[in-house]
């Protein structure tokens, strides 16, 4: 899968969790990945600059995709090499970024379960 094939695939996640909104200006799709867990969130931002959760569209093809940019983002020296948390964001010209964090707390806090 490519990076474009990825970017599409979350593209269409995050814009799904809007498509009964009227009125937003961003989308954010929130990612938290594990080894063997992916989740997701939702939320926009409103015309009057409030972010408002809604429910997440995402499905198996999803988290595979997350899991695909995982792998493709961890084999290549790039400053987002190791993440465990991302903000997948899209504006009303359906253009994106993605920002990726390494989140050690909440790491911290999952490894304590186990």
């Amino acid at each position: 899968m490519s990076q474009e094939e990825i970017f599409q695939i979350l593209g269409k996640a995050a814009l799904k969790s809007v498509a009964n909104i009227s009125e937003w200006k961003e989308v954010i799709l929130y990612i938290e990945r594990q080894e063997k867990s992916i989740g997701f969130k939702s939320s926009y931002i409103s015309v009057d600059d409030q972010e408002i959760r809604v429910d997440t569209e995402a499905d198996y093809f999803t988290s595979k995709a997350v899991k695909n940019l995982y792998d493709l983002t961890s084999k290549h020296p790039m400053k987002h090499k190791n993440w465990n948390k991302a903000k997948f964001i899209v504006d009303l010209e359906n253009q994106f970024h993605i920002e990726y964090i390494w989140d050690q707390d909440w790491e911290n806090e999952i490894n304590s379960f186990s």
